[in-house]
This record gives C-alpha cells, sequence and structure tokens, in this order.
C-alpha cells in the first residue's frame, strides 16, 4: 500500500508533524487499508488540498482501486471527483435523487451527450434570456465568462439552424460549434428531484 502511495524510504521515515497536508492524506488512506477492506469509505479526501494534490491523491485512489481490488465510496462536494469513478450517486436532502455512471446521467440531457457551444461576444441576462427562447433550446449551461452551453434534441442537425438564429435575432457571437456535454453541464441543467418518500429513485 506505501508502495501504490507512492511512500519512498525517505518519506516513510519522517515523523507525521513534518508531512505536508497531502502526504498526511495518503497517511490517513494506509490507515485505512491496514486490514484490507473490501470497501474504503472516504469523506471528503480532497478537502484542503490544492488542484494538483487533489489529482494526485485522486490518482493514488484510482491505483489502490486497480491493484488491490478495493471499493472506494468517496462522499464530496467536488465535481473533479466525477472524473475518476465508475458510478455517481446523487443525494438531495438525504434521499437518492440519481444513480449510475457518469455517461449514464449525462446521456440524459437532450442530445445525448452532446451539445452545441456558442462563444459569444458578449454575455448579459438580456442576452442569455434571448438564447433561452430559441425554438428548441431545452436547457443552457454557462461556460466561462463568454460562452454558453445550448442542448437540444439533436445538436448535429441543429447546428447550421442555430447559427442562422443567431444572426436574424443580431446576436453576436464569435464561433458555434458541437462539442460534448459533461458532467458540470448535467450538474447545472438537469433537475434532481426524482425519489419518493421512501428514498427509491424513479426509473
Amino acid at each position: 500500500v506505501l508502495e501504490i502511495l507512492g511512500f519512498d524510504e525517505e518519506l516513510m521515515t519522517k515523523h507525521v508533524k513534518k508531512l505536508s497536508g497531502g502526504e498526511r492524506k495518503r497517511v490517513s488512506i494506509c490507515l485505512g487499508m491496514i486490514h484490507d477492506p473490501p470497501v474504503l469509505l472516504l469523506d471528503e479526501p480532497t478537502t484542503g488540498l490544492d488542484a494538483h494534490l487533489r489529482h494526485e491523491t485522486l490518482n493514488y485512489l484510482k491505483r489502490l482501486n486497480y491493484e488491490l481490488g478495493t471499493t472506494m465510496v468517496i462522499i464530496s462536494h467536488d465535481l473533479e471527483i466525477v472524473d475518476y469513478c465508475t458510478r455517481v450517486c446523487l443525494l438531495e436532502e438525504g434521499l437518492v435523487s440519481q444513480f449510475g455512471t457518469p455517461d449514464e446521467l449525462i446521456s440524459t440531457l437532450p442530445g445525448q451527450g452532446e451539445s452545441l457551444l456558442v462563444v459569444l461576444g458578449s454575455r448579459s441576462p438580456a442576452m442569455l434570456d434571448l438564447l433561452g427562447k430559441i425554438p428548441g433550446v431545452k436547457y443552457m449551461a454557462r461556460v466561462g465568462r463568454q460562452s454558453v452551453k445550448l442542448f437540444v434534441d439533436n445538436p448535429s442537425q441543429e447546428l447550421v439552424p442555430l447559427i442562422e438564429t443567431l444572426n436574424e435575432m443580431k446576436i453576436p457571437f464569435d464561433e458555434v460549434s458541437l462539442v460534448e456535454a459533461d458532467f458540470f453541464d448535467f450538474f447545472q441543467v438537469k433537475p434532481f428531484r426524482q425519489t419518493d418518500q421512501t428514498g427509491e429513485v424513479e426509473v
């Protein structure tokens, strides 16, 4: 386990108080793995770590899962963790609202995993309101400062008509392209409440 988590001989002889935040996280994971559990429950394992250490810690967990077969159950508010998971369970008010692989959840969006990215000349509330009124647009997700993703039923077929509509509506834009949707999009636009009082997901 120490080797998988990147502990060399020098690091293994250091006192815990002298370890960095990321190294201490790995020590905690080692302690959890001492008895070779079939399932390891991790509550916010990347809290307090910078971007580099977050990815490093998650890669170590992925190696443990792959090399030792340990199932990892990770509780987190960090959406980046989804990229390292094979299954995602979303909770709302203590009830399961969504469950499946990331791809399965993303495919429930209009466009079955694809969307239309519009890079605007400028983005304002009035501009977003106009975009939301374009026929066929089911959902809209903001991307960065100048762009939005539009979700329609048939993105590849709607690409050229969308460009024509933007020109007709005199909405300034720099680019329109067909792109893949991701879990951030799903989290922004998909209504989650799909549970009954038993907490069972409606299928």
